[in-house]
């Protein structure tokens, strides 16, 4: 009996885990997979503004006058090895999401650099350098380049404040991902007077925008809060468009994150109106990126008027974030970015047919026969699409994506409306198996992890246990490899539920062997034990 209560106090916390944090989709829960975890699609979804300021504002790292610096030291070398290049290159490597190569070129742009005795260049080579490292999970790695970084910049008399500054804010995104998130903080107060000392009004904000995410995790919301109302109000009154754009666009993440879900809506419709006037903002990616962020708001609203049971609210946002999800579709350039909203779009379809089921509501035929077509239109974009994405971790992320939408369909109310050759299993393992591959050519852990991780659970799901097992074990032993809590909890359990069904499976046959159904328990407790402490 006690074991008996041991099991069912171990299925409750595999419950409770499964709506904790979400670092990666989770097709079992199916929940409104609609918001941060999907937005590991774009690059531009942290609501860190490190990876703005690093790549995007600290653009003096190869700037003319600092190649005219170097310009007579290596003007006898080949252009595949001038350091400005190397850095550009590795610059170019990270943006397209193809770390691996970008941590090569960045190491080599570093040397070079320190080869030529320019410091303020080497260090930037250095921060960028581990930046792509924390992407690719090496920690040490990352750790190492900062503080190189730091040590170089010591030996400077004067000047650099916004390298510095830069160091400093790459230093807290490293020090919130090891979980320090009060070393974090106070890292970005630093950096934040860097910034002001260098008249840097976006590294200002951006930093600031950090610091209140820092605050959130260490549940100082008030504070978080009074900060990211300061914030706003200073970019509302900000002349520099650009600034204003990417500050809102990052405080609205921010604010969608830490629960202020009705601010994060106002502040994005004020974002979407701006890219629509203001001629500084106004782009067709600009507009694209602030709508999809604003679908994930409204997704959001959604999921929390479902836990509410208020459906007429619950319908209101579903409709309001389909709506964004379709404007973004049609307003961007970028394939990924048009993915990315077709796949939320598609989840949205998905959650809003099961939970018509569940309240028992009588739909209108017409309106039910639209929404049918709509998901088999947008499942066969997104196929179409996949083919033509170039290799990145967003691709690899899209197609696990896909395939995890692809298993919620296949068990759900529209799988008689998906053409078979889309949702059968054959298909899904077979974009598993390409996306898997695809992160070992980029010699990315975590999204190689991610993809085993999804392919066990699309064996999960047929009853397929040894190779659940066996390829939910590899993505947890990668997610180990590198360090990253945030998705091995997520295998962990995951193997736990697969034990768990196994051991409740055996009890129902006729010549169960009580002795392995036993083990079976006590290896799904002790994963779901597992699960508990790294959370």
């Amino acid at each position: 009996m006690k074991r008996l209560i041991q099991f069912i106090l171990m299925t409750l916390l595999g419950l409770i885990l499964s709506r904790g944090l979400q670092a990666l989709p989770s097709a079992a829960d199916q929940h409104l997979a609609i918001s941060d975890q999907h937005s590991a699609l774009s690059n531009q979804h942290s609501a860190l503004s490190t990876q703005h300021s690093a790549l995007s504002t600290q653009h003096s790292a190869i700037s003319n006058s600092e190649q005219n610096a170097t310009v007579s030291k290596t003007q006898q070398q080949p252009a595949s090895t001038k350091p400005y290049l190397l850095l550009k290159t590795g610059k170019d490597y990270y943006d397209a999401g193809q770390y691996s190569k970008a941590a090569g070129k960045l190491q080599q742009a570093a040397q070079a650099y320190q080869a030529t005795g320019d410091i303020l260049n080497q260090v930037q080579a250095l921060c960028l350098l581990s930046l792509a490292n924390q992407q690719l999970g090496e920690l040490a790695q990352a750790q190492a380049a900062i503080d190189s970084s730091l040590l170089l910049l010591e030996t400077l008399s004067r000047g650099g404040e916004g390298v510095w500054a830069q160091v400093l804010n790459t230093k807290g995104r490293l020090q919130l991902l090891q979980g320090k998130a009060d070393a974090a903080l106070e890292t970005w107060k630093d950096a934040e007077v860097r910034y002001a000392k260098a008249n840097d009004s976006l590294g200002v904000l951006g930093s600031q925008i950090n610091q209140a995410q820092a605050m959130q995790y260490l549940g100082l919301y008030g504070r978080a809060k009074t900060l990211l109302t300061e914030v706003k109000q200073t970019l509302l009154a900000q002349q520099d468009c650009s600034v204003k754009a990417i500050g809102l666009y990052n405080l609205g993440n921010v604010l969608r994150e830490g629960g202020n879900l009705e601010e994060s809506k106002q502040t994005l419709e004020t974002l979407t109106e701006s890219c629509t006037v203001e001629p500084g903002i106004k782009s067709p990616e600009s507009q694209s990126q602030a709508l999809l962020s604003l679908g994930n708001t409204e997704g959001a609203l959604a999921k929390r008027a479902k836990d509410r049971n208020n459906d007429k609210e619950f319908q209101e946002h579903i409709q309001e974030a389909i709506t964004h999800y379709q404007q973004a579709a049609a307003t961007t350039t970028s394939p990924i970015t048009k993915i990315q909203a077709q796949l939320n779009h598609l989840n949205l379809l998905i959650i809003k047919k099961k939970e018509d089921k569940q309240q028992d509501k009588q739909q209108d035929k017409q309106q039910d026969k639209q929404q049918d077509k709509m998901a088999q239109y947008l499942c066969q974009q997104i196929q179409t699409l996949l083919t033509k994405l170039p290799l990145s971790r967003a691709s690899v992320y899209a197609q696990v994506n896909f395939a995890q939408t692809l298993i919620l369909i296949r068990n759900g109310e529209l799988r008689t409306q998906i053409p078979r050759q889309i949702r059968n299993s054959q298909y899904i393992v077979q974009l598993l198996t390409t996306a898997i591959k695809q992160g070992q050519t980029l010699e990315d852990q975590r999204a190689e992890s991610y993809g085993l991780g999804i392919l066990g659970h699309c064996f999960e799901e047929t009853k397929d246990w040894s190779n659940a097992i066996k390829f939910t074990k590899l993505a947890l032993w990668i997610a180990q490899e590198i360090n990253a809590p945030d998705i091995a909890y997520q295998w962990q359990w995951q193997i736990g539920r697969i034990l768990k069904a196994q051991a409740q499976q055996a009890t129902t046959t006729s010549n169960s062997d009580t002795k392995a159904v036993t083990e079976l328990i006590d290896y799904a407790i002790a994963y779901y034990t597992q699960a508990s402490n790294t959370l």
